[in-house]
This record gives C-alpha cells, sequence and structure tokens, in this order.
C-alpha cells in the first residue's frame, strides 16, 4: 500500500485535518489525503483516505451541528436520497482505490488488506440518534469494507491519536 500512496497521493492532495473535514474536526499537525480533490468529484468519493500498511480507511465527514433544530436535523436522517449518496460515497471510492491498485499491479495486497470505512460527525445534540441512525445504514457496506461504523468526532480525534497518526 505503501507504493499507492507514494505513487498516486502527492503533496497536493495532503491537507490539514480541519480542511479534509470541512471543519468538523480541528487540525491536530498532521497531514491527511483529500480524497475529494483527488478523484475530483466532492459528490461521489469519501472526504479522506487513511492508507496504512495493514488497512485503509476510508472516511466521510459530516456535519450536523449546523442544523437550526432536531426536526431539519430529522428530515435529512429520513431522506432516502441523502443516506443512499452516503453509502454509493463508499462504493465508489472503493472501486476507485481497487482500479487505482489494479493500475500498479497491487490487486492481491487490496484484497488482502483491511478496509475500514469511518462516518465521521460533529453534533451538538442528537448525537444517539445519530449514531445509532448511521449504525444501521452503514452495515450495507459490509460488502465490500471489513468494518464500517460512524463515529463522533470527538471520538475520532482520539482514535487519530491512538491507531492512525503519521499517516505521512
Amino acid at each position: 500500500m505503501v507504493k499507492l500512496r507514494k505513487y498516486f497521493f502527492t503533496c497536493e492532495f495532503l491537507k490539514k485535518l480541519d480542511e479534509v473535514s470541512d471543519g468538523c474536526c480541528e487540525d491536530n499537525g498532521n497531514k491527511y489525503i483529500d480524497f475529494d480533490l483527488f478523484a475530483g468529484d466532492k459528490f461521489a468519493s469519501c472526504d479522506s483516505l487513511i492508507i496504512k500498511d495493514e488497512y485503509l480507511a476510508f472516511i466521510e465527514f459530516k456535519r450536523f451541528d449546523l442544523f437550526e433544530n432536531e426536526i431539519k436535523l430529522d428530515n435529512w436522517l429520513t431522506d432516502k436520497s441523502k443516506n443512499q449518496q452516503i453509502i454509493l460515497k463508499g462504493y465508489e471510492s472503493y472501486f476507485l482505490i481497487y482500479n487505482l491498485c489494479n493500475e500498479l499491479s497491487i490487486n492481491d495486497k487490496f484484497k488482502t488488506i483491511e478496509k475500514r470505512y469511518i462516518l465521521v460527525y460533529k453534533a451538538s445534540n442528537a448525537k444517539n440518534k445519530i449514531n445509532n441512525h448511521f449504525k444501521s445504514k452503514i452495515t450495507r457496506l459490509r460488502v465490500a469494507f471489513d468494518d464500517a461504523f460512524p463515529i463522533e468526532c470527538q471520538r475520532f480525534k482520539k482514535l487519530l491519536q491512538k491507531r492512525i497518526e503519521n499517516v505521512f
């Protein structure tokens, strides 16, 4: 996977955490792949990609703290097209990386490496509602991903510190 990282994801695609997360997470001093920028389509790809030797993490960020009230949040959560878009972004991103690995002749590594889809959300209230909602929705991604889960942005920052730091 180092070959994938070095060959395709040059410095122009590396951004601060607050930039790739659209303000969902505060900057922590590290650089992350702006996968939207790389893919060229913000609406068809995950926001970021973390490439490690032992796993790939496809990251999607959502800002639910910007909703004015819980009714607007409920409307968003019950909008099937919004939920489908999150699922499709996962699969589109998966197949884009699969094709890149194919170009580099490292498909065997792609097939065996652990692939995770992480939906990171920021919410000022209704965190349990959001988490429970997406737990059920993104399980559909487990066809392609070894693990798929939602996580609140503060918990994600702790996860980054423990397991994902020093991406580049």
